[in-house]
């Protein structure tokens, strides 16, 4: 690795209805000077965590991700619909986390989903 893994980025905001899914995926840089490669991040851990806006020790949604088929950068976690559905709607804020083999944590992504809260048990015509 060069210097670092990617300065910390704040990602754009995403939007989840409650009960849907949602797919986010994180791609790593490596800065060598000042050249920028694809990180290889194949032997780290990656953990996507999901906290209430405002309130960052409770922790509503922890699972790894995995890496994207055919890259050694890319990292993707998918929120499934049952998960979504025990959520509450309002803001969330959400971590990309990498755990490298020495056991080392590195915080460098976050972002926000709004989450609104569903009305109807189905989508169909009156």
């Amino acid at each position: 690795m060069g210097e670092y893994i990617e300065t910390y980025k704040e990602l754009s905001p995403f939007k989840l209805i409650q009960g849907g899914s949602l797919r986010i995926n994180m791609s790593y840089i490596d800065r060598v000077g000042s050249t920028d490669t694809p990180a290889d991040i194949s032997d780290y851990e990656c953990w996507f965590v999901l906290c209430p806006w405002g309130q960052p020790n409770y922790v509503q949604l922890r699972k790894q991700c995995a890496l994207v088929s055919g890259t050694a950068h890319t990292m993707s976690v998918l929120i499934t619909s049952a998960e979504s559905k025990g959520l509450q709607g309002g803001s969330y804020v959400f971590e990309f986390v990498l755990k490298d083999i020495n056991g080392q944590y590195i915080k460098n992504a976050e972002g926000l989903i709004n989450i609104k809260g569903s009305n109807c048990d189905y989508i169909g015509g009156v």
